[in-house]
């Protein structure tokens, strides 16, 4: 096992420690049971998990023509492998990657709040989260700043000035690459304020 997957798998095992704060996505009808024995669609005061589903690499061109860049590789790998429902991970609210054809249902995600997608997609910016709890605020990859191995940093906007002005105002940076973000989840960090 390489090290991304490996980060992968401890991101995936890590989600059940966020079990409180899981979000049940009654709008697609979407989770993950821990336990496959139970009803899917049913929480049972129980954990909701990503889902193991491969995708093939080829729905990534389809989703790409959407957006102003490539996801950062460790996130393609996650969305090739995995399916999940919204889920809120204290330090991000991850949209969710619903079971379907391709990434349709991620695309939904992304442009939600078309306010928002408006704003931040043509300047180089793709949500693929909000903040934890009821917050709002998108956090997003910086496609702007892309490092050498092709990760980017992730920002956070807040969501006023975006709804009401249609501009970008006061971001702040969340993580400095989409793998420090996933390994502050692994280990438990609590998000800053």
């Amino acid at each position: 096992m390489n090290i991304d997957d490996s980060l992968i798998s401890s991101f995936v095992a890590s989600v059940p420690k966020y079990c409180n704060s899981n979000i049940w996505d009654a709008e697609s009808h979407i989770a993950y049971h821990s336990n496959s024995d139970k009803d899917p669609m049913t929480c049972n005061g129980e954990c909701w998990i990503p889902r193991e589903s491969h995708t093939h690499r080829s729905e990534l061109q389809r989703l790409y023509c959407n957006l102003p860049g490539r996801y950062p590789p460790l996130y393609e790998k996650l969305l090739l492998k995995y399916r999940w429902s919204k889920n809120d991970l204290e330090i991000i609210r991850l949209l969710g990657n619903p079971p379907g054809r391709g990434f349709d249902g991620l695309l939904r995600e992304i442009y939600y709040d078309e306010r928002i997608s408006s704003v931040l997609i043509p300047s180089g910016y793709v949500q693929f989260g909000k903040a934890p709890d009821l917050d709002y605020d998108p956090i997003c990859f910086d496609m702007n700043a892309r490092q050498s191995d092709g990760d980017c940093r992730i920002i956070r906007f807040e969501h006023d000035e975006l709804l009401c002005n249609g501009r970008i105002g006061i971001f702040r940076e969340v993580a400095k690459s989409f793998r420090d973000l996933l390994s502050k989840i692994v280990s438990g960090v609590p998000p800053e304020e």
